[in-house]
């Protein structure tokens, strides 16, 4: 396993460079490494000699197929990293269901990880969006009989496919304001569909739990979340194109524009919502006033900024 970070890391460190673009062979050949490594490490915890639990060997497996799916990314072969992030997803949340308070950070992270580049893939593979990436990994988890036993020992249902569960519609494009921009960066697409999911996740869960105002609005937060990085996407797009022609600018300006008016909504909602949940509270406490005043001041300076004339 040391040997395979010992990998890792230089890849990681080379591709941070200013030299990436020439140091890209070298790379790929140190990831090829970390994966052999990985793949050792995977095998010698499965073999009849060492007597490992499930929960170790799920781990060996999730850390070779994420080092996988970042070698066949950097590779651009989309196929083999879908395959590789849809292992490490799926049982990232096969340890996450099981793992006690100590350990579901570190198995919720490992999951959040793999998104981006599940997302990425199926753009490019140009497969249909899903709900969510839980459902995207289990429909392309390959075909391993040695992984599917695993997995039905440990967390058999994160084998099956909920009810009720279905596929949202791909972003290609978007409209605003009688302007139709279309998404010809895959970043800004991924980034989109993150937005999708948050709001799938939210209406699901405030449609099956009757949430506290504190609860709803903390939900809201992930909405939030998902749109500022969005707009993060966009901004680091315009910035990157030094040379883009004046309609690829134009539609740019378009999405940042969608995007950040989505954002600025979202939030206005949130602080709504607050808003009503502390007038109910009024002369209560100083600082309850206080908190409405913040709140309200917020909801003002946005209306002045985007709706003024």
């Amino acid at each position: 396993m040391f040997l395979a970070e010992r990998a890792w890391s230089q890849s990681a460190s080379l591709k941070s460079d200013d030299l990436y673009q020439k140091k890209k062979h070298h790379i790929a050949r140190r990831l090829n490494k970390a994966v052999h490594h990985a793949e050792q490490l995977s095998t010698l915890l499965e073999s009849e000699n060492i007597s490992s639990d499930i929960g170790t060997r799920l781990e060996a497996r999730v850390y070779k197929a994420n080092l996988a799916g970042q070698s066949a990314f950097e590779r651009k072969r989309w196929q083999t990293a879908l395959k590789e992030y849809s292992i490490a997803k799926i049982i990232s949340e096969a340890l996450l269901s099981k793992a006690d308070e100590s350990a579901r950070s570190i198995y919720k992270e490992a999951s959040s990880a793999v998104d981006p580049g599940l997302r990425y893939c199926g753009y490019q593979l140009q497969l249909p969006a899903h709900g969510d990436t839980v459902t995207l990994a289990r429909t392309h988890l390959s075909q391993d009989p040695t992984l599917t036993a695993l997995l039905k020992e440990f967390a058999p249902e994160i084998l099956e496919t909920p009810r009720g569960s279905t596929a949202v519609t791909g972003i290609t494009s978007i409209q605003w304001r009688s302007r139709t921009a279309t998404l010809e960066h895959p970043e800004i697409v991924v980034s989109l569909l993150k937005v999708q999911d948050s709001q799938t996740a939210f209406d699901e869960r405030t449609a099956t739990f009757d949430l506290s105002v504190t609860e709803r609005a903390a939900a809201m937060d992930d909405i939030l979340n998902a749109w500022a990085e969005a707009e993060d996407s966009v901004r680091r797009v315009i910035d990157e194109g030094v040379n883009t022609s004046q309609d690829k600018e134009q539609k740019l300006q378009i999405v940042l524009t969608y995007v950040g008016f989505h954002f600025i909504a979202t939030r206005v909602q949130r602080d709504v919502l607050l808003i009503k949940d502390l007038e109910r509270k009024r002369g209560v406490k100083m600082t309850v006033l206080k908190d409405l005043v913040k709140l309200h001041d917020s909801v003002i300076q946005v209306d002045a900024k985007f709706f003024k004339g």
